[in-house]
């Protein structure tokens, strides 16, 4: 679970007609663009609200690379003709994006809000329901092929993944409405980094780019930032790797414990501290040791003669 540091005094006033589907951070505003299919607004971190008018007939709102964002216009019937535009953050000023295209759709339809564009590489991103698994699919935009499929199961094991954001150079992230359950992903190396949860009941997220931090607009439409860094939840039992049953060798043997937060997602960089319980039989190498990248921190112990005795390991994390 992702550590939560704010709640904004002031909630978000939605379109009484449509829920907004599309949250981008904009690194030149500070803020974030709070998009649907009718209306734009600017919404400030405090839950400040400027409505910036109507959007075009036609108009997708696109998450796109380097926290921006660009528009899709498109028009005909399946499948579906449409050019990329970027959009000046300050004046809205419409610029037209290469690579473009006009002869093939995303999986499921057109594009809708939520999809994420990076147009230096190419390549569009889309979640998608299929075969009732929530997917997200990689598109190469020139060709429109299919390039890439990751199941991202959610906590009931059927998600709906609302809009995907930039998330840094090469990453983005998909945040599952209601259970908040986050998924970050590689998106040129094609794989899963982090799954995590908000620990809320998440409507939209996005990256704030300038201070690495999770920006949720939740089903109670306050917004919530929370750090990238897992908050622990579960340690493990210290247990000997090689396993063993017994406590029985003069020499030392290889201890490791790991620390996890509560989606089971590993755990870095974290101090645990080790003890044995008196009376003690034997000692450990170290008083602490620090989690590596799969949540595992590790110690030495040297036990007791064969046949002497048995161990209590105490292990602690200090939050």
């Amino acid at each position: 679970m992702l550590e939560q540091i704010y709640t904004s005094s002031k909630a978000v006033t939605p379109n009484p007609l449509t829920n907004p589907n599309q949250l981008i951070f904009l690194r030149d505003w500070g803020a974030m663009l709070l998009g649907n299919y009718t209306l734009l607004d600017k919404i400030f971190l405090d839950g400040t609200q400027a409505n910036l008018g109507v959007v075009g007939t036609g108009s997708t709102l696109l998450n796109r690379a380097r926290g921006r964002h660009a528009w899709g216009i498109q028009s005909g019937s399946s499948p579906y003709a449409f050019t990329i535009y970027s959009a000046d953050e300050t004046t809205g000023q419409l610029e037209i994006l290469n690579p473009l295209t006009s002869s093939w759709q995303p999986p499921n339809g057109g594009l809708r809000v939520g999809d994420f564009i990076d147009d230096e590489a190419g390549l569009l991103l889309r979640a998608f329901w299929g075969g009732g698994l929530a997917k997200v699919a990689k598109v190469n935009l020139l060709t429109g092929e299919q390039i890439g499929g990751l199941l991202v199961l959610g906590a009931a094991g059927f998600p709906a993944y609302t809009n995907i954001a930039y998330a840094g150079p090469g990453k983005v992230m998909a945040c599952e409405y209601g259970s908040g359950l986050l998924a970050i992903i590689d998106y040129l190396n094609w794989e899963i980094l982090q799954l995590s949860t908000l620990g809320g009941a998440v409507r939209l997220m996005a990256y704030d780019s300038l201070h690495d931090l999770v920006i949720a607009l939740d089903l109670d439409w306050h917004v919530r930032l929370y750090t990238l860094a897992v908050v622990p939840a579960t340690l493990s039992a210290p247990a000997f790797y090689p396993t063993a049953s017994e406590v029985t060798l003069k020499v030392g043997r290889k201890i490791r414990m790991r620390l996890t937060g509560a989606a089971g997602e590993p755990c870095s960089g974290w101090w645990v501290h080790w003890q044995l319980r008196t009376p003690a039989q034997g000692y450990l190498e170290k008083t602490r040791s620090q989690t590596d990248a799969d949540g595992y921190a590790w110690n030495y112990h040297y036990g007791p003669v064969a046949g002497s005795g048995s161990e209590i390991f105490d292990v602690r994390v200090v939050v």
